[in-house]
């Protein structure tokens, strides 16, 4: 997928949703300060629909252990030459 859509996308979140239209303070402090707490919100507000729709622990929580560990894939390997 392209780069481009991905991150239009949150921004048509953010100015549609949640009503910002541009920024209205001066300087890249408090402009840095204001995006990150918009980042921020979004970032919870996906969260909470995830929690909500029962999709966090299947993909964050419950990895799959693996069968062999590291170790023992190179104790076998030592073995075998």
């Amino acid at each position: 997928m392209n780069r481009s859509i991905q991150v239009e996308g949150a921004f048509g979140v953010l100015k549609q949703d949640y009503g910002f239209g541009r920024f209205l303070t001066r300087g890249k402090p408090s402009n840095e300060t204001r995006l990150f707490i918009l980042a921020t919100a979004f970032n919870i507000r996906k969260l909470c629909g995830r929690l909500a729709d029962g999709r966090f622990e299947k993909h964050c929580l419950n990895r799959k252990q693996p069968e062999i560990t590291f170790r023992e894939q190179q104790k076998n390997l030592s073995r075998s030459v």
